[in-house]
Protein backbone atom coordinates (compact mmCIF):
# COMPACT_ATOMS: atom_id res chain seq x y z
CA UNK A 1 0.00 0.00 0.00
CA UNK A 2 1.19 3.50 -0.87
CA UNK A 3 1.62 5.82 2.11
CA UNK A 4 1.86 9.58 1.69
CA UNK A 5 2.46 12.02 4.56
CA UNK A 6 0.33 15.11 4.08
CA UNK A 7 0.12 18.06 6.44
CA UNK A 8 -3.39 19.05 7.63
CA UNK A 9 -3.26 22.44 5.88
CA UNK A 10 -2.19 20.76 2.67
CA UNK A 11 -5.11 18.38 2.99
CA UNK A 12 -7.54 21.27 3.44
CA UNK A 13 -6.00 23.08 0.46
CA UNK A 14 -6.36 19.96 -1.62
CA UNK A 15 -10.00 19.49 -0.63
CA UNK A 16 -10.93 23.09 -1.35
CA UNK A 17 -8.71 23.72 -4.34
CA UNK A 18 -9.17 20.44 -6.12
CA UNK A 19 -12.92 20.33 -6.14
CA UNK A 20 -13.77 18.24 -3.12
CA UNK A 21 -13.28 14.86 -1.55
CA UNK A 22 -13.51 12.78 -4.73
CA UNK A 23 -10.76 14.75 -6.43
CA UNK A 24 -8.67 14.65 -3.25
CA UNK A 25 -9.02 10.88 -3.10
CA UNK A 26 -7.52 10.71 -6.56
CA UNK A 27 -4.50 12.62 -5.26
CA UNK A 28 -3.84 9.95 -2.65
CA UNK A 29 -3.83 7.29 -5.36
CA UNK A 30 -1.23 9.15 -7.43
CA UNK A 31 2.47 8.93 -6.68
CA UNK A 32 3.88 11.59 -4.31
CA UNK A 33 5.51 13.46 -7.21
CA UNK A 34 2.21 13.64 -9.10
CA UNK A 35 0.35 14.46 -5.88
CA UNK A 36 2.59 17.48 -5.29
CA UNK A 37 2.02 18.68 -8.86
CA UNK A 38 -1.74 18.29 -8.39
CA UNK A 39 -1.61 20.28 -5.16
CA UNK A 40 0.31 23.07 -6.91
CA UNK A 41 -2.09 23.03 -9.86
CA UNK A 42 -5.06 23.13 -7.50
CA UNK A 43 -3.54 26.03 -5.58
CA UNK A 44 -2.89 27.93 -8.81
CA UNK A 45 -6.47 27.31 -9.89
CA UNK A 46 -7.72 28.58 -6.54
CA UNK A 47 -5.67 31.76 -6.95
CA UNK A 48 -7.14 32.34 -10.42
CA UNK A 49 -10.67 31.82 -9.10
CA UNK A 50 -10.04 34.08 -6.10
CA UNK A 51 -8.60 36.78 -8.37
CA UNK A 52 -11.75 36.67 -10.47
CA UNK A 53 -13.94 36.86 -7.38
CA UNK A 54 -11.95 39.81 -6.04
CA UNK A 55 -12.29 41.60 -9.39
CA UNK A 56 -16.05 40.98 -9.41
CA UNK A 57 -16.37 42.21 -5.82
CA UNK A 58 -14.44 45.39 -6.64
CA UNK A 59 -16.72 46.06 -9.61
CA UNK A 60 -19.80 45.48 -7.44
CA UNK A 61 -18.39 47.79 -4.77
CA UNK A 62 -17.89 50.52 -7.39
CA UNK A 63 -21.50 50.08 -8.58
CA UNK A 64 -22.80 50.23 -5.02
CA UNK A 65 -20.71 53.36 -4.30
CA UNK A 66 -22.22 55.02 -7.37
CA UNK A 67 -25.74 54.09 -6.27
CA UNK A 68 -25.02 55.36 -2.77
CA UNK A 69 -23.82 58.71 -4.16
CA UNK A 70 -26.97 58.99 -6.29
CA UNK A 71 -29.14 58.24 -3.26
CA UNK A 72 -27.25 60.78 -1.15
CA UNK A 73 -27.92 63.45 -3.81
CA UNK A 74 -31.60 62.51 -3.97
CA UNK A 75 -31.80 62.59 -0.18
CA UNK A 76 -30.26 66.06 -0.11
CA UNK A 77 -32.75 67.27 -2.73
CA UNK A 78 -35.61 65.91 -0.59
CA UNK A 79 -34.23 67.64 2.49
CA UNK A 80 -34.00 70.92 0.58
CA UNK A 81 -37.62 70.60 -0.59
CA UNK A 82 -38.71 69.71 2.94
CA UNK A 83 -36.98 72.80 4.32
CA UNK A 84 -38.70 74.95 1.68
CA UNK A 85 -42.07 73.48 2.59
CA UNK A 86 -41.44 74.12 6.28
CA UNK A 87 -40.66 77.77 5.52
CA UNK A 88 -43.86 78.07 3.49
CA UNK A 89 -45.93 76.51 6.27
CA UNK A 90 -44.30 78.85 8.77
CA UNK A 91 -45.07 81.84 6.55
CA UNK A 92 -48.70 80.75 6.19
CA UNK A 93 -49.00 80.30 9.95
CA UNK A 94 -47.53 83.76 10.52
CA UNK A 95 -49.97 85.32 8.07
CA UNK A 96 -52.89 83.54 9.72
CA UNK A 97 -51.70 84.72 13.12
CA UNK A 98 -51.36 88.34 11.96
CA UNK A 99 -54.49 88.37 9.85
CA UNK A 100 -56.97 89.28 12.63
CA UNK A 101 -54.85 92.25 13.69
CA UNK A 102 -54.50 93.33 10.08
CA UNK A 103 -58.28 93.28 9.72
CA UNK A 104 -58.62 95.36 12.91
CA UNK A 105 -56.17 97.90 11.53
CA UNK A 106 -58.11 98.12 8.27
CA UNK A 107 -61.37 98.65 10.17
CA UNK A 108 -59.83 101.38 12.28
CA UNK A 109 -58.32 103.10 9.27
CA UNK A 110 -61.50 103.20 7.18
Amino acid sequence: MLSVNIEPLTLVAMLVGSGGIAASAAIFIKTPKEANKLVIDAAQGAVVVQSGVIKDLREELARQDEKMNELAKAHQACEDKYDTLLKLVHDIDERKRRQPSDLEALKDGS
